[in-house]
Order: C-alpha cells, then sequence, then structure tokens
C-alpha cells in the first residue's frame, strides 16, 4: 500500500507534468500563411465545380415521400405502445407498493405479538417491565 506522502508525492508529479503538456506554445510563423493558402485552394476548387461556399447543398430527403403516411402512422403507433407501457410498468410498481405495505403491517404485528409475549413471560417471572 501506498503512504499518503507517496500519493502526495504522485499527485504532485502529475500536475506539474500536465501544467508542462497544457502550458501555451505559440503556433509557427508559417502556419497563417499555410492556412491562407489552404483555404484559396478550397474556395477556387468549389468554384471550379459551381459550388458557392457560403450556400449549403440542398439536402436529400431521407424517405421517399410515399413513405410519409406511413411515417406518421408509425409514429403514433410507437408513441400509443410507449403509453401502454409506461400505465402497465405504473400499474406493476403500485402493486408491488400496496404488497410491501401489507407485508410491512404484518410484520409489525407479529413484532408487536411477540413483544406482548416477551413481556407477560417478564412479567410472570417477576421481572418489572417499562414502557
Amino acid at each position: 500500500m501506498a503512504t499518503p506522502e507517496e500519493h502526495a508525492r504522485r499527485d504532485e508529479q502529475f500536475e506539474r507534468e500536465l501544467q508542462l503538456a497544457l502550458r501555451r506554445v505559440d503556433a509557427p510563423a508559417s502556419l497563417a500563411s499555410f492556412l491562407t493558402i489552404t483555404a484559396e485552394q478550397e474556395t477556387r476548387a468549389q468554384n471550379r465545380r459551381g459550388l458557392l461556399s457560403f450556400r449549403p447543398q440542398a439536402r436529400k430527403p431521407v424517405f421517399p415521400a410515399r413513405w410519409s403516411p406511413l411515417l406518421g402512422i408509425a409514429c403514433a403507433a410507437s408513441l400509443a405502445i410507449a403509453c401502454l407501457a409506461a400505465e402497465s410498468v405504473h400499474l406493476h410498481r403500485e402493486k408491488e407498493r400496496a404488497l410491501a405495505t401489507q407485508q410491512f403491517a404484518q410484520a409489525t404485528a407479529i413484532t408487536d405479538r411477540a413483544l406482548e409475549r416477551a413481556r407477560e413471560k417478564l412479567e410472570r417471572a417477576g421481572v418489572q417491565v417499562q414502557e
């Protein structure tokens, strides 16, 4: 087992290494020119293809138009099934809660009877029981 001092030393070493790894490093001077040249090349390539860089392409629909009514029906059916499942889970939990309450009441009654019998035995033996 490592001692608390060893843990503290390891933590301090980790923090030093982390600070060293996360220290600010200036970008090389050539980075700005590289990014500018790359951006210009990309813009030229897009213009050659007839695309404007600021206008997004239209997305194709994921599902064919003839599926649209079926998707609505499927969503409604899924929602109905989810509601029924939630109701079923709720009823199951209510039954479990009622059973637990009944079992607790029964256990309390059994304990009360056992304590009463123990008191009676103690009183018959001559021991005074304080309530």
